[in-house]
């Protein structure tokens, strides 16, 4: 609720990261207080983001995490979240309001390091599922109906691989399981029994879990799929028939199992 959850964008790992930025931003902050309380000026700029940050701080406490409508089909979610990336830069900028020295700056430049190159490797992933996504879908007839039963690692903090298809279709296919149009909270909503997207959001959760049980009316449609537990980068496509389920074949986590 700090601000410093911004910083974990993929695997565990970057938990570990995060405790080490914190211990170290501490200690810069309280250095820094006790060595510049005495300035009127070092007291006015650092009075603003300081106070916000803790508004913002109280507010996280309070708010849900989630928040049902009754003529919504889908929560607002992942409130807390989203603020904490307005708490993140506040940090920040409380950070900025000290006098810089040299032991500041070469603690954060290896925090940066360390975390710039664990970015660079996990963003590289995937970048090598949208390309072998794009390929997959370059050889459909075009306007085909595309779903997509890709997950990312157990470890992972956010759902990153959920638009991945969405971006490989864009003027090639549609990506079926689009889960923006059926809730109404876009500007680009479904119409009843469109051909191009599902205008069910129980259905879109079923084909992101991988339980769909496909329909006669859902044909023609082909998915994505992860074929190799051990390397969920390797992706194949193949076509649903009526019946099954669309998660049925390749690698599904076990919390869906």
């Amino acid at each position: 609720m700090n601000g410093a959850n911004q910083f974990i964008l993929f695997g565990a790992r970057y938990q570990k990261l995060i405790l080490d930025i914190l211990v170290f931003s501490a200690v810069c902050f309280f250095y820094g207080l006790f060595r510049g309380w005495k300035d009127p000026e070092f007291r006015r700029v650092l009075r603003a983001p300081l106070e916000l940050w803790l508004l913002l701080l109280f507010t996280a406490l309070m708010v849900p995490e989630v928040n049902l409508f009754p003529n919504s089909p889908m929560p607002f979610a992942l409130v807390v979240l989203r603020l904490t990336s307005v708490t993140g830069v506040l940090a920040l900028c409380i950070l900025g309001a000290l006098k810089p020295r040299t032991w500041h700056l070469i603690g954060m430049g290896i925090c940066a390091l360390v975390f710039f190159v664990w970015t660079y490797q996990d963003t590289g992933k995937l970048n090598d599922l949208e390309r072998q996504e794009e390929s997959l879908v370059n050889g459909l007839p075009y306007g085909s109906r595309v779903t997509s039963a890709v997950f990312h690692p157990p470890d992972w903090f956010l759902p990153l691989v959920n638009h991945s298809l969405s971006r490989a279709c864009i003027d090639k296919c549609f990506d079926y399981g689009n889960y923006e149009p059926s809730t109404g909270q876009f500007r680009i909503r479904v119409r009843h029994s469109s051909p191009v997207v599902t205008d069910s959001v129980d259905d879109d959760r079923a084909m992101q879990a991988g339980f769909y049980t496909v329909r006669p009316e859902d044909l023609p449609r082909n998915e994505i799929y992860q074929c190799d537990e051990k390397n969920l980068t390797k992706l194949r496509i193949r076509e649903l028939f009526a019946g099954e389920q669309n998660g049925s074949v390749g690698y599904r986590p076990r919390v869906y199992s």
